[in-house]
């Protein structure tokens, strides 16, 4: 699933352990992509009640739009089936670290002793600075594992002025 290049990566950085290298099992059948998704019926709610189409980021600006009605609201997600950000890739500070140098959003972080990681409220959510100051505007941002593409929709909220958590 991971593809080559991680199966490479594991290896390189795991030369000792090949009893636990994975095994790669061939290709899945299709091309796909990392990114982020929206249910069909929300992508068509919006459609159909403002001709917003919900797929193409700059309908996101909240300075211009309200994307955040057509979605849940962050505080309403059970948080109990979140991981900490401290157990997540909110706490990289590899990562953060990048996320802080190419923003300079020196308030969407907190400085440990190691580096910078993610301020988060809850221990759950970070808010992006399009919504910080009114998190009830803050479109929920799911992601799996231990937060994979963290970072990365984090500078994409930054950039684009996407008001999500």
């Amino acid at each position: 699933v991971w593809g080559y290049s991680k199966e490479n990566l594991f290896q390189e950085t795991y030369p000792d352990l090949e009893a636990i290298w994975p095994d790669g099992l061939g290709e899945v059948g299709y091309d796909g992509l990392d990114g982020m998704y929206i249910f069909s019926d929300t992508l068509e709610s919006a459609l159909n009640q403002t001709g917003e189409p919900l797929e193409y980021y700059r309908t996101y600006n909240p300075a211009w739009h309200t994307p955040w009605t057509f979605f849940s609201n962050w505080s309403d997600i059970d948080s109990t089936r979140l991981n900490d950000c401290s157990d997540s890739r909110l706490s990289s500070v590899t990562e953060i670290g990048k996320y802080l140098s190419i923003t300079g959003d020196i308030d969407g972080v907190v400085e440990t002793e190691d580096g910078y990681i993610a301020k988060c409220w809850y221990d759950k959510w970070w808010f992006s600075p399009a919504c910080r100051d009114k998190p009830e505007t803050c479109i929920p941002v799911m992601s799996g594992g231990t937060g994979w593409a963290a970072a990365e929709f984090m500078q994409r909220s930054w950039h684009h002025s996407m008001p999500i958590a």
